[in-house]
């Protein structure tokens, strides 16, 4: 900041405008995010470099205005809207480069948005662009951020082996010794956390929390919790989760809000695991409003159904099953392979639970909670969830049973049985996990 102001001063004595534009740049990326002030400045400054004939600092000046807008409480239509005008500047005036961040900031604000496909689609496009100069490609920090976008992307549908190529590849064009290094170093982690945590591999995860630390530290502690939750011990787990909600309580950056809805789902979850629904509700109900006020569709859609789901549990399933049906669709066509799964799970036992309490229609319900539950069982086998398999062949042995089908139940039950001397349930959380 001070050599900044210097140049300024030295700017200033010499009426060299051109200069004091791209100081005012850099005091867009040294100020506040996401306040008014530094709205302001950024259109100051996006109209003044128009006057001055400086495109690549105009388009410089809508994408950052567009990435502020996003993190206050501007609708998508208008963010993505000075990004088009952003592209146009960018094609006119052949900034490469530029062209380059603006892929790269959509896949961010579709992902923040909660549109996978899209966040995907753009990274792709990140990676498609011709940046080939004398033969020798340009190794950027955006196309390591689009390669691990999309490591992610495919570690979601259980494609671990994809992501893993995708990841080698990263590594082989930015080396543990370049700067960029920590975002293919995050994103390995945290695929490694998802994986073995589905496969009950508790030192592995352990690990995969270990090395997180060094590149990321809240989503460590984050994940940390997550895995003492699932390991079935409570109190640490809550410990962890309540000090990241205490740290994150004055926080205003939204930047930060998506990592807030996350705890506070974890933190529902914990709740849920260990039959406290009541007190689950708050948490999710406060997620659904950070959510919606930064309209990040995904968040709300899936703390919908974790709703729906205390709601079930709570004798209320024909609630649960309208909220369910609202909410499906942004889970099932952005959400991760598991995420798809659980969602599924919780739709046939809300149906069933309603053809119960209505006794209109009960074999036809149970039949296609039986038909769900196959799309369940092989969704979660996708993402090697084995516990959740096994859930699921449970629940849907005590289906056949009420349908009164007993070769089913019995070809269930065996599969059951030989799951469960794989995969052993060790605690009652696992029991009760959504």
């Amino acid at each position: 900041m001070a050599s900044l102001i210097e140049s300024i001063h030295k700017a200033q004595e010499v009426n060299d405008h051109v200069c004091l534009q791209h100081a005012l740049a850099w005091l867009q990326r040294f100020g506040q995010q996401g306040v008014a002030a530094m709205a302001h400045l950024i259109e100051k400054s996006i109209t003044r470099s128009e006057d001055l004939s400086l495109p690549y600092l105009t388009s410089l000046g809508v994408q950052v205005l567009a990435r502020h807008n996003a993190f206050v409480f501007e609708k998508p239509a208008s963010v993505f809207e000075y990004l088009e005008y952003s592209d146009i500047l960018n094609c006119q005036n052949f900034l490469t480069g530029m062209i380059q961040v603006s892929y790269t900031q959509k896949s961010a604000l579709w992902h923040l948005f909660g549109k996978s496909e899209l966040s995907s689609m753009s990274s792709l496009l990140v990676l498609n662009l011709d940046t080939i100069e004398s033969g020798v490609s340009d190794n950027t920090e955006l196309s390591c951020i689009a390669l691990c976008n999309l490591a992610e992307k495919h570690a979601e549908r259980g494609q671990y082996q994809i992501a893993t190529d995708l990841l080698n590849h990263a590594k082989l064009r930015f080396p543990v010794d370049c700067v960029d290094s920590h975002h293919w170093m995050k994103s390995e982690q945290q695929i490694n956390f998802d994986r073995m945590l589905n496969n009950r591999k508790w030192n592995l995860v352990e690990q995969a929390v270990i090395n997180l630390r060094v590149v990321a530290e809240d989503e460590s502690n984050l994940r940390n919790a997550i895995y003492l939750c699932e390991k079935g011990e409570a109190t640490p787990a809550f410990n962890q989760l309540q000090k990241l909600l205490e740290n994150m309580k004055d926080t205003t950056d939204g930047k930060e809000l998506d990592f807030q809805c996350r705890v506070l789902l974890a933190m529902s979850r914990l709740y849920i695991n260990t039959g406290n629904h009541t007190t689950a509700i708050t948490h999710v109900l406060d997620c659904i409003s950070k959510a919606r006020s930064h309209h990040m569709n995904y968040f709300i859609a899936i703390a919908s159904v974790q709703l729906a789901f205390i709601q079930y549990h709570m004798k209320l399933p024909e609630q649960a099953l309208g909220l369910l049906e609202r909410n499906m669709l942004p889970v099932l066509t952005n959400g991760s392979i598991y995420d798809q799964a659980r969602t599924l799970y919780c739709y046939a036992r809300v149906q069933v639970a309603c053809a119960r309490q209505s006794q209109q229609d009960k074999k036809s319900a149970l039949l296609s909670a039986v038909s769900v539950m196959n799309l369940v069982i092989e969704l979660f086998k996708k993402v090697e969830a084995h516990h959740r398999v096994k859930d699921g062949v449970y629940y849907q042995a005590r289906l056949y049973n009420d349908l009164g089908y007993t070769a089913e139940r019995n070809k269930c039950a065996h599969e059951f049985k030989q799951l469960d001397q794989q995969h052993p349930t060790l605690n009652q959380t696992s029991v009760n996990a959504f």
